[in-house]
């Protein structure tokens, strides 16, 4: 028999672990695997599995731990689709759907698969590990140090394993990539941020080292353009976006930043632009963006810290620099000025494409979807004893 796979993913907007989720459905259908995510909230990666024509539904009994009647009305209605539909591994995404999980399938011999996408921090982390999984992953060999660091893992899994994300190999559209080009300005030095905008993604770092280098060269002014593409995804987040867009304008900053908010295609804008700023102020587990933006021809410059230097080589696939420092923008500023100034002069394709080219061999080589199918199909089957 085939395995039978439930994803639980805990959240309808679109982050680093919903996008591995689609990505993996869509590897399984491509398989002729049959999968479906059930989401506990509607949101942008609901409307995306419907588009890619990936099965799936919403949580119709919506629920908090602290109301045990809507807790176990929803337990009960996850129970009930896995046994009427005859599913043989539950795969849940993040300690929280993980610990839902166990409990609706405390009797039940459903196999289980809690995949720790991390950061850790939150409450539900130290909770998880004191519910029995079957497999327990991955997504880098930091998240999993960090794991067993930070956290006392009562029931031990049958297998643990890193499974790294596979990175989106939808190429630029070469006529929307012009588009954006023209927008901002085919001869400028085009900088991108991108991604959900919440308090940990450090947007402050960019924007003080992009201040400081027009600061001492009030000509760089006129050169650079850095797009902001993302959204909230959470109202609590909208504070911290507000922030942001004050920090610019207070910085007379405003023609130099354009604000696109959320976009489809975020790929075309990877490959419309010249560099990839990744400024997390806490250790990323993995940043799937950054990924993507360095196979769309963008040179990256992010974290030298967590699961992002399995990505960013300093000085041989991109430019790593410690994000988590309280004077983050002070350890950015030398390699984004050295850009700006090589970019000026016309020497960026002499300086920075061999490094560029390196990027994209190294995403293609480790992190490609035949792997990531392979390593789920793997796992699946040894689950079942297949």
């Amino acid at each position: 028999m085939k395995p039978k796979i439930l994803y639980l993913c805990p959240n309808g907007y679109l982050g680093g672990a919903e996008r591995f989720v689609l990505e993996a459905n869509l590897i399984h259908l491509s398989q002729d695997l049959e999968s479906e995510i059930l989401f506990f909230s509607d949101g942008v990666a609901v409307t995306k599995a419907k588009e890619y024509g990936i099965k799936c539904r919403v949580l119709e009994n919506q629920f908090k731990f602290s109301k045990p009647l809507q807790l176990f009305r929803s337990l009960k209605e996850i129970n009930k689709m896995v046994i009427e539909e005859n599913f043989s591994i539950v795969h849940s995404t993040m300690p929280y759907a993980h610990i839902i999980s166990s409990l609706a399938f405390y009797y039940h011999p459903v196999k289980t698969v809690w995949f720790q996408h991390g950061p850790l921090g939150n409450v539900f982390d130290y909770i998880a590990p004191f519910f029995k999984s079957d497999a327990l992953l991955f997504n880098t060999q930091y998240l999993k140090n960090d794991h067993e660091n930070k956290l006392f893992q009562y029931f031990i899994p049958q297998f643990e394993k890193i499974v790294p994300y596979s990175i989106n190999e939808d190429l630029p559209e070469s006529n929307k990539v012009v588009e954006i080009q023209n927008k901002l300005g085919s001869e400028k030095l085009r900088i991108l941020l991108l991604g959900r905008i919440c308090p940990w993604k450090g947007y402050e770092t960019a924007i003080m080292a992009i201040k400081r280098i027009i600061s001492n060269q009030p000509a760089m002014k006129e050169l650079i353009k850095v797009s902001v593409v993302g959204d909230v995804g959470r109202s609590e987040d909208i504070p911290y976006f507000d922030k942001v867009k004050a920090l610019v304008s207070e910085n007379n900053l405003e023609e130099n930043f354009t604000f696109w908010g959320q976009q489809n295609n975020p790929q075309n804008f990877m490959g419309a632009h010249h560099v990839f700023l990744h400024t997390s102020n806490i250790p990323e587990p993995f940043g799937l963006v950054v990924g993507e933006a360095m196979l769309s021809g963008a040179l990256c410059v992010g974290s030298s810290v967590g699961g992002t230097p399995e990505m960013i080589i300093h000085g041989q696939t991109g430019f790593g620099f410690d994000t988590t420092d309280k004077n983050a923008d002070d350890l950015l500023f030398p390699i984004l000025d050295n850009i700006v100034n090589d970019f000026s002069k016309g020497r960026f394709e002499k300086s920075y494409g061999d490094l560029i080219k390196k990027g994209q061999n190294h995403i293609q080589q480790n992190f490609s979807r035949e792997r990531l199918g392979r390593d789920l199909n793997d796992l699946y089957r040894k689950l079942l004893n297949l």
